[in-house]
């Protein structure tokens, strides 16, 4: 089976008129120097047996006129007759979709630029430090076609 992702989409909650923050994720690729990651994220061959992972990638960062805000960050999607899961830093655990990446981020006041998640809910000054996630596909036996869908981080703020 061909699979093709078109990986994270963004979508935010918690957003309410009266707060004048500003806030931008990024997903970054898994570099000396990460840059912005393509929006198509390429899995390979699936098959039935095991899960096959695409790349790795970092969550970034940067906020502006926060007041004591947290951010959690969940991943969801999906397309019958195939299992999507998540892990972080090929620790070999798939989680489910529609679970978070990680503690939430707590305490963010201020302005901060650059920053990248790490999965126990800190921010990083450096990509060195940050957690690594991937998206992990495993076809079912009743994949009668490609695999072709949106996978969507959500980013909520409280």
């Amino acid at each position: 089976m061909k699979t093709a992702l078109r990986l994270l989409l963004f979508h935010l909650c918690g957003w309410s008129v009266a707060q004048a923050q500003a806030i931008t994720v990024q997903l970054m690729t898994d570099e000396p120097t990460p840059h912005v990651l393509n929006a198509d994220y390429q899995m390979g061959q699936t098959n039935i047996y095991t899960f096959v992972y695409g790349p790795r990638f970092l969550v970034k960062v940067s906020y502006g006129g926060a007041d004591n805000l947290s951010l959690s960050l969940v991943v969801s999607g999906g397309q019958p007759d195939y299992d999507l899961v998540w892990q972080a830093d090929g620790d070999g655990a798939p989680r489910t979709f529609d679970v978070q990446l990680g503690p939430s981020a707590t305490g963010l006041s201020g302005t901060a630029s650059d920053l990248y998640y790490r999965n126990d809910g800190t921010l990083q000054a450096f990509s060195g430090q940050a957690t690594r996630y991937q998206i992990g596909v495993r076809a079912t036996r009743n994949a009668s076609v490609d695999l072709e869908t949106d996978v969507v981080l959500t980013v909520t703020l409280n």
